[in-house]
């Protein structure tokens, strides 16, 4: 988003939305009295509830803004709208960021859904196991990944649903994704 950029108040309803700041800072407005800024590294978790107003900006009159937004419906409508934010530790692991339960300080999501922040250092390979019944998705942030025999690019996304355990490899450089485990 070019600086001071943004999208004017608008309203959501009955969405769960997930923003995660790659460069740049967000201010965020609501119509519940929140008024936030995020920066590089931090999520976003606003559930929209029975509904909100809010706008979005560049907070920064010269710098650019990339951030990714993730919309998830929720697991029932309506509901008390809510708002959270909070910074992970950058770290070479799958580091949980969003959870049904909030647990181990995750952002809580209204939704059997989690989200996760992978980075690997060049080379560096990890797994996944994904239950019966369930939806692997990963949109690669940064850097290159390798999995269920596909090469993904900084921009790409692939979904799985039909393998239980599988590796996920890092290419030459440094790689960032989001990874989702959905219903």
């Amino acid at each position: 988003m070019t600086p001071s950029a943004g999208f004017d108040t608008h309203g959501h309803k009955d969405m769960e939305i997930i923003s995660y700041v790659i460069s740049g800072t967000i201010a965020h407005k609501d119509s519940f009295g929140h008024v936030k800024t995020l920066s590089a590294g931090e999520f976003q978790l606003m559930s929209a509830g029975s509904g909100i107003y809010h706008s979005e900006y560049n907070a920064s009159a010269t710098e650019p803004l990339h951030f990714l937004q993730i919309w998830i419906q929720p697991s029932s409508q309506g509901g008390t709208p809510g708002y959270q934010q909070k910074a992970f530790a950058q770290s070479s692991a799958l580091t949980p960021v969003v959870t049904p339960d909030g647990r181990d300080g995750t952002l809580s999501i209204k939704q059997d859904a989690s989200v996760y922040r992978l980075e690997l250092t060049a080379a560096e390979q990890t797994s996944f196991k994904l239950a019966k019944g369930r939806n692997f998705y990963a949109q690669v942030v940064e850097g290159e990944l390798q999995l269920a025999g596909e090469t993904l690019q900084s921009g790409d996304g692939i979904h799985i649903n039909e393998l239980e355990e599988f590796a996920i490899k890092a290419g030459n450089k440094r790689a960032v994704a989001l990874v989702f485990d959905l219903p």
